[in-house]
């Protein structure tokens, strides 16, 4: 019997699901600036900022695209934003 293993990591397909949905949010009329750096040269920082419409309210997300799964607090901060970008989308429906 084989058994499987799940690892999760901030990976490209995580970046290319964020920019989709923060590109959905952005046609709603909501704020959103999503933005990647290099400063350190090793690991490019994505940084999020979600300003929703309605409400005064303003969510900021930074974290490292990384293959570490070690990297909990960069694994945290994607998911929170993922979260964020589609209950907007869902609360629009």
């Amino acid at each position: 019997m084989k058994k499987m293993v799940e690892v999760e990591y901030v990976g490209v397909k995580d970046l290319s699901d964020i920019m989709c949905a923060a590109k959905s949010v952005m046609e709603l009329g909501h704020y959103v600036s999503v933005s990647f750096s290099n400063y350190e040269r090793t690991k490019p920082l994505v940084s999020v900022i979600i300003r929703r419409k309605d409400i005064a309210e303003e969510y900021d997300f930074c974290f490292y695209e990384s293959s570490d799964w070690n990297d909990e607090y960069s694994i945290q901060q994607m998911n929170e934003c993922k979260s964020i970008l589609y209950n907007i989308l869902a609360q629009e429906d």
